[in-house]
Formats: structure tokens, sequence, C-alpha cells
């Protein structure tokens, strides 16, 4: 099955990276810990912020995947 370029994606970025993918335009917080944030945004902007912040950022298709890797982080 194939993933529409419409889906949003989720952005899931750790260090220094959580702050600016946090604070950037066109993204929409969903979870936040110590120096991770988990954020939903379009499939473009998740590809520039993979490529601005590599290797500090992870995207995922599905939210629920996404989820489970910030629970990972939980203490």
């Amino acid at each position: 099955m194939a993933i529409s370029r419409n889906q949003p994606r989720y952005v899931l970025a750790v260090g220094d990276a959580s702050d600016e993918v946090a604070g950037h335009d066109g993204v929409a917080l969903i979870g936040r810990l110590d120096r991770v944030v988990l954020v939903e945004t379009s499939l473009s902007m998740a590809a520039e912020l993979r490529r601005a912040f590599r290797p500090h950022v992870h995207v995922y298709d599905s939210e629920k995947a996404a989820r489970a890797a910030l629970a990972l982080f939980q203490p």
C-alpha cells in the first residue's frame, strides 16, 4: 500500500535539534520530554527537518509508531 504524500508525518527530534524542530514554522507539537520532541508536519517539512538536523531526527509515517518511539525516552 502506497502512503499518500498528503498524509501528515511525525518527526522525533533529540538533543540540540529538539528545540530547533519544536520552534520551526509548519510543525504542531505533539509531545515534549527533556531534550526530546515529537511534532506533526507535512512530508516536505519532515524531509527538510531530516536534512537539516540529521542524525538527530527521525520521521515516522504513523502517529502510533512515533508515540511509541517517544515513550522510549520516558523515565
